[in-house]
């Protein structure tokens, strides 16, 4: 894929997990749409295969999406932008920010708060 036109930025994350999240965000004529999808923009996958591609509706399911978005497109530590010629340039770390760290952290995280005994999250509140 190369970018069309300039309202299509092509961000490449390089990082410690080769599976990377089949989300899709559009902002189509100012109306925020998310979708999920069983495979990734390769015509091996398009041409070959079945594949199938749902919207998102459910607010809640909606945000969490959006913020893992939100957490690849703030990345600096593995990012990669691609320019109107295919080819790639990494970009500056003004700021460090690694998503996969930050995704590490917060399931570690989640999986201490499920540890945690019921009762003690109501004292907690």
């Amino acid at each position: 894929m190369k970018p069309i036109n300039e309202n299509i930025v092509i961000k490449s994350i390089i990082g410690r997990y080769l599976e990377h999240s089949r989300i899709y965000y559009f902002h189509n004529g100012g109306k925020e749409e998310v979708f999920i999808s069983s495979a990734d923009l390769l015509s091996r996958n398009l041409d070959r295969r079945l594949e199938i591609m749902v919207p998102i509706t459910e607010e809640e399911v909606r945000e969490k999406l959006l913020n893992i978005i939100r957490r690849y497109w703030d990345d600096t530590f593995n990012c990669y932008k691609m320019k109107e010629d295919g080819t790639y340039y990494k970009v500056d770390k003004k700021v460090y920010f690694n998503c996969h760290e930050y995704f590490m952290k917060e399931a570690i995280e989640n999986f201490k708060l499920r540890r945690v005994p019921k009762i003690a999250m109501k004292n907690k509140k």
